[in-house]
């Protein structure tokens, strides 16, 4: 009985992949022979090259004419310079085996997966996946809503850094890594707020803009804080979870907008005073939200309708803002 080396079961059809695995395996082994004959026979050319100087210079002392002690030693100085340069071809001949050895050398079924995996093809990525040695990610983790399905991976301002042999993909953002098997995300331990949301916006691209959370208490905490100060528009599938973003976000929200008669130095803004200005914000009233713009130490309100109040709550505070007639302001070249 003989034994054959097969690929590990999976779930997915890798007939024809498998083939290609085994016609790459087979042009590496020709490649390698080849390689080595190359390299050797340059290494033969270089070694009688050297022979060849050798027997020339043994000559021209031969011609100098002058018997004794110092035609010996120009002899064994010629010798010596054969030696140690035929010493150093053989050494240059072995560190170009140990190259080609380690470019051409066969792989496994795994890691030639792996290796495909990083150069992007997602066929091998799927077979990874859909083997039977991958599990899953499990702990503090992102995922799809019911019956929703991934979409395209996009990076969301992570940078991919390697593929397990699981099908895992690892994204590092900054000092955080966010791992990615396909049906879930999952952040590494004491990852940064920038690093969840980047978790957060890949899983928005990959699965839509409602997202189950599963882990601990405290994670969850973690990533309601991180949607709300990053005001993500997604929703969470855990209803108490989502009520905390909500929350969350409503109190960030209030920090920055003011009552206008609680801001210091506010007046009513008038024609007379028109020009360059920079946004502080809005506050809520009773029936106008106005604008708040800074002018020295005053801070001129000016009122606008409801569309306009929800436009200038995408402006950020100190950006330069003109006004350009009652109820309109203008910023970074845009009417608002």
């Amino acid at each position: 009985r003989q034994y054959e080396p097969r690929p590990v079961r999976t779930r997915v059809d890798t007939v024809e992949l498998y083939a290609r695995y085994k016609a790459e395996q087979q042009d590496i082994g020709a490649s390698r022979s080849l390689a080595w004959a190359q390299a050797r026979d340059r290494k033969n050319r270089l070694i009688e090259a050297a022979k060849r100087a050798g027997r020339l210079k043994r000559a021209a002392i031969k011609l100098l004419g002058d018997p004794g002690v110092s035609r010996k030693v120009l002899y064994a100085l010629a010798s010596k310079t054969l030696r140690d340069e035929i010493e150093k071809i053989n050494k240059q001949y072995l560190r170009d085996r140990q190259v080609i050895h380690e470019k051409c050398q066969r792989q496994t079924w795994a890691d030639w997966l792996r290796r495909k995996a990083t150069d992007g093809d997602r066929e091998a990525l799927a077979t990874l996946r859909a083997r039977d040695a991958a599990q899953g990610l499990k702990g503090n983790t992102l995922a799809a809503t019911g019956g929703q399905q991934a979409g395209q991976d996009h990076e969301a301002g992570a940078r991919q850094d390697s593929i397990t042999k699981t099908g895992t993909i690892i994204y590092r953002v900054g000092s955080s890594a966010v791992r990615d098997d396909g049906e879930k995300l999952k952040v590494s331990r004491g990852v940064t707020q920038d690093g969840l949301q980047a978790a957060l916006r890949m899983a928005m691209e990959r699965y839509g803009n409602r997202i189950t959370v599963n882990g601990s208490a405290e994670f969850k905490q973690q990533v309601a804080g991180a949607a709300a100060i990053g005001n993500l528009s997604l929703t969470f599938e855990d209803v108490v979870l989502e009520r905390r973003r909500q929350a969350l976000l409503s109190e960030a929200n209030t920090e920055v907008r003011y009552s206008f008669f609680d801001i210091k130095n506010n007046i009513r803004y008038t024609d007379r005073k028109s020009g360059a200005e920079t946004s502080a914000g809005t506050c809520q009233g009773e029936d106008q939200s106005p604008a708040l713009l800074k002018r020295g130490e005053e801070i001129p309100g000016v009122p606008i309708d409801e569309a306009s109040a929800q436009r200038q709550k995408r402006v950020v505070v100190g950006d330069a803002v003109t006004v350009t007639q009652p109820g309109s302001t203008k910023t970074k070249g845009r009417s608002r």
